[in-house]
């Protein structure tokens, strides 16, 4: 064979396979990365629209429950980023006393009060998902005690990869 022949065959066998990845990525499912699962990401955060989207899918919603549900979520919202603020103030008092020796005292009070935040917002937390199961009908309860397995992912932070060892 002549060397434009076996030319022409690569650049043939180049293109075919760019058409079979091309074609692969457009027409892929969109599904959740892997990345996102090494990640431990909430099941709710790969789908669009995040978990109020996921439960209200999940639980087949109708318009009445979801317009319902939309109350709780604000509510929920409103109630979290309440105690999250009062929580962020607690922790900047606490390690202020790194810097201080004389509020060194005061620091076990204040993790008292880090303590105490942190728990009422696991009760708002819990509590909002109760008021979901409320807004269930018998129908619904099967699948909301199955999505209830997920909840404790729903309010977790990413895992973070692990530090490289220093060289």
């Amino acid at each position: 064979m002549s060397k434009m022949k076996w030319l022409s065959i690569a650049v043939f066998g180049l293109l075919l396979t760019n058409l079979v990845i091309v074609s692969t990525i457009l027409f892929k499912k969109n599904t959740v990365p892997q990345s996102q699962i090494q990640q431990g990401l909430p099941p709710g955060a790969a789908h669009p629209g995040g978990p109020k989207n996921y439960i209200i899918e999940k639980l087949q919603f109708d318009e009445a429950q979801k317009a319902a549900y939309e109350k709780l979520v604000f509510n929920h919202r409103s109630s979290i980023n309440q105690k999250e603020e009062e929580l962020a103030q607690l922790k900047n008092k606490l390690y202020a006393t790194l810097t201080s020796d004389n509020l060194l005292p005061q620091k076990d009070s204040i993790m008292i009060a880090v303590e105490t935040v942190q728990k009422q917002i696991e009760t708002i937390h819990y509590n909002h998902f109760i008021e979901i199961k409320q807004l269930c009908k018998p129908q619904q309860v099967p699948l909301y005690t199955e999505l209830s397995k997920e909840f404790v992912s729903f309010f977790m932070p990413p895992k973070r990869p692990p530090h490289p060892p220093e060289r």
